[in-house]
């Protein structure tokens, strides 16, 4: 069953087969550093890798129904505004945002501060939650409804919120 393999390897230099070993060891110690370092990290930098990463896997899946943001219906509070709620890659963005009038993002991420991928651009309110079981969203729950209430409160607005895939943080907040 080995004997290709046997083969090959008395055809090659070892030199060539120390050289390959190490390369491949060294990429996929690269890949495993850098996903720990997408997970554990909280800057932008990583909220804009885990966007590729994402979009990336979801397209090798052939799936693109999670990029659709859902707009709320009907304007959900007396003093008017918009509420839409998406995923990571949908915040990541810009000109669908614009082109939905968004003016207030509240990313519900892992990522914290970092997940402010438009500075400038929009006014943020992040909220960091893991989603992991055991995280207790109530603190965060509370503080995304205060600030909804804030921003409603204000004046005429469309909060675009979201978390990863836009199914659990998000979608328990709104």
């Amino acid at each position: 069953q080995l004997d290709w393999l046997k083969l090959f390897l008395s055809m090659v230099p070892p030199w060539v087969v120390v050289v390959s070993g190490v390369a491949i060891a060294s990429v996929l110690l690269f890949v495993v550093l850098l996903n720990s370092w997408v997970v554990v990290s909280n800057g932008t930098v990583n909220a804009w890798l885990a966007v590729y990463f994402f979009r990336c896997t979801m397209a090798l899946r052939g799936d693109l129904s999670w990029y659709t943001p859902i707009p709320s219906p009907r304007e959900p509070y007396p003093h008017g505004g918009r509420l839409t709620l998406g995923c990571l890659p949908a915040a990541a963005d810009r000109e669908l945002l614009h082109s939905l009038g968004v003016t207030h993002v509240v990313p519900i991420t892992q990522y914290g501060e970092g997940a402010r991928l438009h500075p400038g651009a929009f006014v943020y309110h992040p909220q960091y939650a893991e989603d992991v079981r055991g995280f207790d969203l109530r603190e965060v729950l509370e503080q995304v409804v205060d600030t909804l209430d804030g921003v409603f409160t204000a004046g005429e607005a469309h909060v675009f919120v979201h978390c990863n895939q836009g199914r659990s943080r998000s979608g328990a907040a709104v």
